[in-house]
């Protein structure tokens, strides 16, 4: 925390001898951005999943924003939702990686990152929105065959577990 006050603190100050021209929301979204770094890698550190899903949130709605600011990204209320769907699947991508033998979180990431990212083409027009529409009406049983899988696996490895 005192790394990140010293950033801040130097950043605001080049801001106002006129040598850095950054801005002060820009730099909360910054410092929004290394909070959920830092928690994400401490999640990480400790084995703590609930620190790591929150931390990449933190992170990733604070990058979405900060290139907001930046005029990257343009800001559609329309987008929101589907970013979220996006941003949420990434928590749980990131949950996997810390356990490995968790299918499900897996398949939830690959799901809501899969939906979220369609929206998002579908919006932009790389997609045709009945197109995307007419997949989920038609493969949503491959959820279900996931699910089933998952739950296979998980107790075929408490059966190699148990003595």
């Amino acid at each position: 925390m005192g790394l990140l006050l010293i950033l801040a603190g130097s950043a605001l100050l080049l801001e106002k001898v006129h040598v850095l021209n950054f801005g002060l929301i820009r730099l909360l979204w910054a410092g929004v951005i290394v909070y959920g770094a830092v928690h994400v890698a401490n999640g990480f550190s400790m084995n703590a999943r609930g620190r790591i899903f929150w931390g990449t949130l933190v992170f990733f709605y604070g990058l979405y924003f900060l290139l907001r600011t930046f005029g990257s990204i343009e800001f559609r209320t329309h987008f929101f939702m589907p970013v979220t769907l996006v941003i949420v699947g990434a928590g749980f991508l990131m949950m996997y990686l810390n356990h490995p033998r968790e299918w499900f979180s897996l398949i939830l990431a690959l799901v809501l990152i899969g939906v979220g990212s369609a929206i998002v083409m579908g919006k932009l027009e790389y997609l045709d929105p009945g197109d995307v529409w007419y997949i989920v009406r038609h493969f949503w049983p491959v959820l279900l065959i996931l699910i089933g899988l998952n739950l296979l696996l998980k107790k075929g490895v408490k059966a190699e577990l148990s003595p």
